[in-house]
């Protein structure tokens, strides 16, 4: 039974066997994960560097992702993901210096910078 009614169980959702399966349900202060909008590549990765004119070491200490992992993944085929937490991680930290992701709309993913307002 425990085969079939894992298969039917959508991922993510508790389970009431209390093994090593389940997982911690998010108190109220806490956001749910969601997947990123923007998966970066190696490239985007880089060109977002370029843009704002910072080495993997502002990456690193903007995001709280390890230099050696920025470095691994920049390197990487163009194919290559980071794990979705540094992903965010790495996303929000381009997001907050300014740079605004483009999403995929059949030309490719892109990026710019944030349209500033007179203040700013």
């Amino acid at each position: 039974m425990h085969g079939d009614a894992e298969a039917a169980r959508p991922a993510g959702t508790l389970t009431d066997d209390g093994g090593s399966s389940r997982l911690k349900r998010p108190s109220a202060s806490e956001e749910p994960m969601t997947a990123p909008a923007i998966r970066l590549i190696p490239r985007l990765c880089r060109a977002a560097r370029a843009l704002l004119g910072w080495q993997q070491q502002d990456v690193a200490e903007a995001s709280d992702v390890p230099k050696p992992t920025l470095s691994a993944f920049e390197i990487k085929e163009e194919g290559s993901r980071l794990a979705t937490m540094n992903n965010r991680a790495v996303v929000e930290a381009f997001e907050k210096a300014g740079l605004e992701f483009i999403p995929e709309n059949g030309g490719g993913v892109g990026l710019r910078l944030k349209k500033r307002t007179p203040n700013e």
